[in-house]
């Protein structure tokens, strides 16, 4: 038996063609849904917050990325003096800032999965008080090998500011405000390392390293 093709006049059955667009938008709406998606409540939803307590957090996290970058600098201006004090080559004391920078790359591969386990606030409560206690034994030590051990581990403790902060200020902001306080910790990255031997050049010239490198402690409050 052999269909003929409708014709214009022919008459359509109205429900077939009103649900077909329907359901076509309900499966395109459950294929686009991620099963992996989380979605937050607005009582602990952070962009909610009110503005001045998301700008007081980036404030924070700015001013921890500043310490943290102008640390991996300080020791630069320190240089000549542990290598008359030490008695080692330049080569030796450039480790210094070379240990700690290392310190800042490896430290995210650890810092980022363990934030993601137990949260970013313990992360950035630890990664300051760490810093603190290890810039201690590198103001304050005899040895060059203890010097450079806490240097690199002062890098690492550190990291969180350069690994997790722009993840937090990305989780305060909606899209479309996100723009000023990211570009704003962008830019307390790169203060960092002018401000160290700012702050220490002038120490180094009328101090020993040791007071150039116990200066850094405060810093690190």
């Amino acid at each position: 038996m052999q269909t003929e093709p409708l014709d214009d006049h022919d008459p359509l059955d109205v429900e077939k063609t009103a649900s077909i667009p329907h359901s076509v938008e309900l499966s395109s709406k459950l294929h686009d849904h991620d099963p992996y998606e989380v979605t937050l409540d607005k009582e602990i939803d952070p962009r909610n917050l009110p503005a001045w307590r998301k700008w007081l957090a980036v404030l924070v996290i700015n001013a921890g990325a500043i310490c943290v970058s102008s640390s991996s600098s300080m020791a630069a201006f320190a240089q000549p003096a542990i290598a008359a004090e030490w008695h080692v080559s330049m080569e030796v004391t450039v480790l210094g800032v070379s240990l700690f920078t290392i310190g800042l790359g490896a430290g995210p591969f650890l810092v980022g999965a363990i934030a993601e386990l137990v949260g970013q606030r313990p992360i950035y409560l630890g990664s300051y008080f760490l810093l603190w206690v290890f810039t201690w034994p590198v103001a304050f030590t005899d040895s060059i090998a203890v010097y450079m051990i806490f240097r690199f581990l002062g890098g690492i403790a550190g990291s969180a500011f350069l690994s997790i902060g722009g993840g937090t200020i990305s989780d305060l902001f909606t899209p479309d405000q996100v723009a000023t306080p990211m570009a704003s910790y962008v830019v307390a990255t790169f203060i960092g390392p002018n401000f160290g031997p700012l702050f220490t050049g002038f120490i180094a010239e009328v101090r020993s390293s040791k007071s150039t490198l116990s200066r850094s402690i405060p810093i690190s409050l």
